[in-house]
């Protein structure tokens, strides 16, 4: 049976992405991302066990991020992807890797404003 309402060809978004020095880069019609490349971020596993942030910048800092039909996607550097469900907190960082401010996800939101 075919699904005459899913399109055989899905839209290339990769080639509409914009590059903003002062902002990571957003996909047209999607919002930018709150979070950017090189920042950290505390998050809970499975087994409800605190992982990543500063003390464990392996597990914790950002490759990425994708917004998807369930909001923001966080890849991180070892390959886990995270949703905002399972992040504690959040810390920008300078070109250096140091921490420039820090805020909780459920007070502030992801994008330390509490607007996100």
């Amino acid at each position: 049976m075919a699904l005459s309402h899913i399109p055989a060809v899905q839209p290339d978004f990769t080639a509409r992405v914009e590059s903003r020095p002062e902002a990571a880069p957003s996909v047209v019609g999607y919002p930018r991302s709150p979070i950017l490349p090189g920042w950290l971020i505390a998050w809970r596993d499975p087994s409800q066990r605190l992982r990543g942030g500063a003390a464990e910048r392996e597990h914790g800092t950002v490759a990425r991020t994708a917004y998807g039909s369930t909001g923001w996607l966080v890849h991180l550097t070892d390959g886990t992807v995270l949703t905002m469900a399972v992040m504690r907190s959040i810390a920008s960082t300078d070109a250096q890797g140091a921490v420039t401010a820090a805020w909780e996800v459920r007070t502030c939101g992801l994008d330390g404003e509490g607007t996100l």
